[in-house]
């Protein structure tokens, strides 16, 4: 099983207002958590990430969920495009850290 998540943002310019990335990265916490419920132990999560506010506390998430963490940005995506994708490969073993900590302030 595997779960892709791509957030939009209403905003088509470069620059995110700092609200869009609390709600992407609210987002993709919401999807680790689900990942770390539902799927298999093999599974994996695909979500579309930006680089900038919150992107280490994501990348930083991902690497304590998953064993493999990948971020890759799609060939076709334009060289000045902030875009990622953050792929988790394989959940380790439950931690009791919690999911949500500190990615964006909570």
């Amino acid at each position: 099983m595997w779960i892709m998540l791509e957030a939009r943002s209403s905003s088509v310019t470069p620059s995110r207002p700092a609200s869009d990335s609390a709600r992407i990265a609210h987002l993709v916490e919401l999807a680790v958590d689900f990942s770390v419920k539902h799927l298999r132990p093999q599974g994996a999560l695909v979500c579309k990430v930006f680089h900038g506010s919150g992107y280490s506390q994501l990348a930083k998430l991902f690497k304590t969920t998953f064993r493999v963490v990948k971020p890759i940005k799609p060939k076709a995506s334009r060289d000045k495009s902030a875009e990622t994708f953050l792929v988790g490969i394989g959940l380790k073993a439950p931690q009791n850290t919690p999911i949500h900590a500190g990615v964006h302030g909570e």
